[in-house]
């Protein structure tokens, strides 16, 4: 039975390290390549707001960045 829980606290505890991990990962390609927007937290809903999708938020939200487009690189068309 103790070896039940300490496999169960040591796999929450891998997880957990695995989950900080590509969070960090995540904020360094977006620091590298601002051309694709800034870094979106996990747990913002829908746009952040005021708590998610279905809540109607009391004041209006504060400025955001606006989207930048991501550069296309130009194609000529060969005929």
């Amino acid at each position: 039975m103790l070896a039940n829980y300490l496999s169960a606290l040591a796999t929450l505890g891998v997880l957990l390290g695995v989950w900080i991990t590509v969070q960090t990962l995540a904020r360094r390609v977006a620091a590298r390549h601002p051309e694709a927007g800034p870094f979106r937290e996990a747990g913002a809903g829908c746009g952040g707001g005021c708590g998610g999708c279905a809540k109607t938020c009391s004041s209006p939200p504060g400025p955001t960045t606006p989207q930048r487009p991501i550069p296309v690189a130009n194609r000529s068309k060969e005929t």
